[in-house]
């Protein structure tokens, strides 16, 4: 018979939250997709009863397109049944009529039972349902307002504690006992508003927290980056095997919800030890004033962790200032395109990032996205480098003029420094100074890492590497530049056996083909390297096929790339220091320091001379050592 549902619903083991779209089995949450957890919630509305597949159509499917509706209503359904482990040929909860439809065969708990682990009080129901009794609501609040005032006098007591611990910490700092390192991960935030446009605004949430979260004090919380965290967006496993895989302590979830006048944010923090949820909140995002909570969540998580708010990160939310909604959504958008890393959306996202700055003239973050964009715009050569970099360091520059508390324009103007200025001393300088602001930025572990191979210095730089991929384990980019971070040291045998680890995780990686492929040449596998060489070839590998073919003896094939190679020059003008290594392996100094030349006069990649083995044969002549005094590089 049909039923007014309470906001929670309980069957069995499982719970499940209604509004906020949530699925819970004894208290772990289940990642349930939007279509899925649809059809569930429609099946609820009708226990026993059978609901047709066409009335599921007009309900869920609406005016949609629906070709293709036999199939995806199937595969909503399997994937439902897949989260509550169920069967379609022995069913515990759905019952399947062929054809027909589908019927709620389970009986449903009037409450929560009183032996399950309670769903997180931000999402539990506001108000009493027309089911709860009234005098058991008033002493349901009496008991939740003194569960609040104590949850107050806790968080009270705890930051007190922080400060006598912070203050403890100071007083006995050559201590040999080190302070323990605890790590989180802030997952994707689930998109429930039914709209896949909104699609940006759920990812963009979750970048912001996790650079908010990661700034809290990275000495004692360390903060996986927002690349690994994303291979859990469309598949999420149960909080263990993301704790295993990640390597963290605790877990931060969240989810965007509409309503009909307002979006609502719901935020928790669980203990991966235990699936405990220590802290949870629910928020409206206010239009005017639309990243006050983000601050509210960091708060409420280093309290929960015990974590005393460092004076920088109490300086900047003391100056943080109300943001344009206008400029916000053109910004969250901008990064959306741009975490892609697809060239053709990079001038969009840059449209966006200046609409953002357009709409709210103070808006640092905007201007740092200008910078990363026209980084980005030049590096993969939609616009000639000598009009990218000078406004992308305009923009960083004006970013942290805005707010100096910023990593990603620190990271910009360090990598300008050294990649196209040359300015090799200003450079170390200035990728260190953006670690001490925030140490938990993987991309600048990842970017100081190749500025340490550059000058040689490649124990440290594997060091940092090995930081980056700690806080970014997931990351196929991170991965190969460990491998390459080995592979300039020369310690060849490493590098394969990264390169390789790296396969695992996407074995039609080319970057990861290609790179295998240069380090097996260094070990005189040629066979094996050009395979490998040959297997990411049309992505970066084949800049290296003819240096590659010229190391294995096959000069007809080399020269034959070297034609190629040539021929592209005409056109984009990049790559000179890919021809002079082709030059280079077929043993011709003169034209190798040619384009070497060319390689400085474009800014190119002339400042890894002395990391990339392949001009291990110049290091001899004379050129090289002026080309390197040139260059700005250590001897």
């Amino acid at each position: 018979m049909s039923r007014t549902l309470p906001s929670i619903v309980q069957f069995d083991d499982y719970q499940v939250n209604l509004p906020a779209g949530q699925l819970y089995k004894r208290g772990l949450r289940i990642h349930l997709r939007d279509k899925s957890f649809q059809v569930l919630a429609a099946l609820l509305e009708h226990p026993g009863e059978v609901v047709t597949r066409e009335d599921l159509r007009r309900q869920l499917w609406r005016e949609e397109v629906f070709v293709d509706f036999d199939n995806n209503l199937n595969t909503a359904v399997a994937r439902l049944r897949e989260a509550l482990g169920d069967s379609a040929e022995h069913p515990r909860f759905i019952e399947t009529l062929p054809k027909h439809g589908y019927r709620f065969i389970a009986s449903l708990a009037d409450t929560p039972a009183a032996d399950t682990v309670p769903l997180p009080r931000a999402l539990e129901p506001r108000v009493a349902t027309p089911e709860v009794p009234a005098r058991w609501w008033q002493r349901r609040y009496v008991l939740v307002l003194a569960a609040s005032l104590v949850v107050a006098l806790v968080a009270v007591f705890a930051l007190k504690l922080g400060n006598i611990r912070g203050r403890w910490w100071r007083h006995t700092a050559t201590s040999a006992t080190p302070v323990r390192v605890q790590s989180l991960a802030v997952l994707p935030f689930e998109n429930l508003t039914g709209s896949e446009k909104q699609e940006y605004l759920s990812d963009g949430l979750t970048e912001e927290i996790i650079t908010e979260v990661a700034q809290l004090d990275p000495a004692r919380l360390s903060v996986i980056a927002r690349t690994s965290v994303m291979k859990f967006k469309a598949v999420r496993p149960d909080v263990a095997e993301i704790g295993r895989q990640l390597g963290v302590d605790y877990l931060i979830e969240g989810a965007v919800r509409s309503g009909p006048q307002r979006l609502a944010i719901t935020v928790q923090l669980i203990r991966v030890s235990d699936q405990r949820h220590l802290w949870a909140r629910e928020y409206e995002l206010n239009p005017h004033d639309p990243v006050s909570w983000e601050r509210s969540v960091a708060e409420g998580t280093a309290s929960a962790l015990s974590i005393q708010l460092l004076p920088t990160v109490q300086k900047r939310y003391a100056a943080m200032r109300p943001i344009k909604p206008e400029a916000r959504e053109a910004y969250l958008r901008g990064r959306f395109l741009l975490a892609n890393r697809d060239s053709t959306t990079f001038e969009q996202a840059l449209a966006y990032f200046k609409k953002g700055v357009e709409y709210d003239p103070e808006y640092a973050e905007a201007y740092g996205g200008v910078a990363d964009a026209y980084l980005l715009l030049g590096a993969y050569g939609v616009l000639p480098k000598t009009e990218a970099v000078p406004k992308a360091k305009a923009a960083a520059l004006k970013a942290l003029a805005l707010d100096d508390s910023l990593t990603e324009p620190r990271r910009t103007l360090a990598d300008i420094r050294w990649e196209y200025d040359l300015d090799i001393q200003g450079a170390g300088k200035d990728f260190r100074s953006a670690i001490e602001a925030n140490a938990n930025d993987s991309g600048t572990h990842q970017w100081y890492a190749a500025y340490l191979s550059s000058i040689g210095e490649f124990e440290e730089a594997i060091r940092e590497m090995k930081r980056a991929a700690q806080l970014d384990p997931l990351s196929l980019n991170v991965n190969v530049d460990l491998g390459r971070a080995y592979y300039f040291a020369r310690q060849y045998d490493l590098a394969i056996a990264q390169f390789r680890k790296t396969l695992e995780l996407d074995p039609s990686f080319a970057r990861a083909h290609s790179q295998l492929g240069l380090a097996l040449l260094e070990k005189g596998q040629f066979d094996e390297a050009l395979a490998e060489l040959r297997t990411g070839a049309g992505g970066p590998a084949s800049i290296w096929l003819g240096y590659a073919y010229a190391r294995a003896g096959k000069t007809a094939k080399a020269k034959e790339q070297l034609a190629a190679q040539l021929d592209n020059w005409k056109t984009w003008h990049t790559n000179a220091s890919a021809i002079a290594s082709t030059y280079a392996g077929l043993g011709d100094k003169d034209q190798a320091f040619a384009w070497l030349e060319k390689d400085l006069e474009n800014h190119g990649s002339v400042q890894m001379i002395k990391a990339w083995p392949y001009w291990d044969p110049l290091r001899s002549d004379p050129r090289y050592q002026d080309l390197l005094r040139r260059i700005g590089l250590p001897e």
